[in-house]
């Protein structure tokens, strides 16, 4: 299970563990929550929000390692892409309680 905690500090819990440091990458981070908070985008509006400065085949280089990486430490079937679709799977929202 991933444990999102947005308020206050960002934390990310996998089955009740830190997640490894790769998948703390900011880049891997924002792309993460962004996909969890707004739901399914296409490769080219992550693109244009994640990587706007870089040419279109480095920044599209850039979101495949960083799809490959959130795969690899959340699993395979957390991130979901269908052409050029990309959508957070199996995410459930909690309450904090602090």
């Amino acid at each position: 299970m991933i444990d999102l905690r947005l308020l206050g500090p960002v934390e990310v819990l996998i089955d009740g563990a830190p997640p490894p440091s790769a998948l703390l990458r900011p880049m891997n981070l924002a792309l993460f929550l962004y996909l969890a908070r707004s739901g399914r985008r296409t490769r080219e509006q992550l693109i244009g929000l994640m990587w706007p400065d870089k040419p279109q085949s480095a920044a599209s280089r850039s979101l495949n390692v960083a799809l490959s990486e959130l795969r690899q430490y959340l699993g395979a079937g957390v991130i979901e892409t269908l052409s050029d679709q990309v959508a957070p799977r199996e995410l459930k929202g909690s309450t904090a309680k602090r």
